[in-house]
């Protein structure tokens, strides 16, 4: 079997995600209104339409909500998180490459599922602050991936949170 590697789609941009709003912070106004924020957990995630996509992004100020099997109380799980959502258009290998600035230390993990129950899929974390992270897994069409990044060091703000730029690509295969 010959296969051939074809990178999918055109860019794409971070946008909101629907659905449920996650009510972890309160309206600035006050009162009983929930806050919709993006990117703040995997009930609502930034949603990736397109790919490949990047986005810039900061875990500074986030709540540490999307905990999954990858990580644990040592690694990250007391740490600030953003969470970026891909629903596979294809089968085929899902590249995804977190490049942080400055010291901050991240971890990146795949995980299907929310909450405690979600199943982790992938995880990478190069030790050493500012270190670039990178995972490469099999993706199935229709299946939607939770692509999280978060802090390492919970004890320690500087290595914990940060800013980031995070890739995603797909690997689709031609299999003759």
């Amino acid at each position: 079997i010959q296969c051939r590697i074809y990178h999918a789609g055109v860019a794409g941009n971070a946008v909101s995600g629907g659905g449920d709003v996650h009510c972890a912070h309160a309206s600035p106004e006050g009162g009983d209104v929930c806050v919709n924020i993006p990117g703040e957990s995997c009930v609502e995630p930034y949603n990736i339409t397109s790919l490949p996509y990047t986005a810039d992004g900061t875990t500074d100020g986030k709540l540490s909500d999307s905990a999954s099997q990858c990580v644990d109380s040592a690694t990250g799980a007391a740490s600030g998180d953003e969470v970026h959502a891909y629903t596979a258009a294809a089968d085929g290998l899902l590249i995804v490459t977190l490049s942080p600035e400055g010291s901050y230390d991240p971890i990146l993990y795949v995980n299907t599922g929310c909450g405690d129950g979600a199943a982790c899929l992938a995880h990478a974390d190069a030790i050493g602050d500012g270190k670039s992270e990178r995972l490469i897994l099999g993706a199935t069409k229709g299946t939607t991936y939770n692509v999280v990044v978060d802090g390492w060091a919970d004890s320690n703000p500087t290595l914990s949170a940060g800013s980031y730029s995070l890739e995603v690509k797909q690997a689709t295969l031609d299999c003759e």
